[in-house]
């Protein structure tokens, strides 16, 4: 059996950024994959550690996004809502 990966967002809902960070030590090189709610890819960071705080989204309009964590290993989907 895996461990449970646990990933979290915050703030969600926002309207300014998102942050994302695990206590998980497993995530130390992991990418990060936005889309919009039509499917285009808004933002991606790669390479990053979720032992300290990722943030983004900053300059995204309004709406509903999918977030896409993953490795070799995992693939974690999240929704976020940014407000106006």
């Amino acid at each position: 059996n895996k461990p449970a990966i646990s990933i979290k967002v915050f703030p969600n809902p926002t309207n300014s950024y998102f942050n994302l960070t695990s206590s998980n030590k497993d995530l130390e090189r992991v990418n990060i994959r936005v889309y919009n709610s039509v499917g285009k890819i808004m933002e991606t960071i790669t390479g990053v550690s979720l032992s300290r705080n990722v943030s983004f989204g900053g300059n995204y309009p309004p709406g509903n996004y999918s977030v896409e964590v993953y490795n070799n290993s995992f693939t974690e989907k999240l929704m976020v809502l940014k407000l106006p």
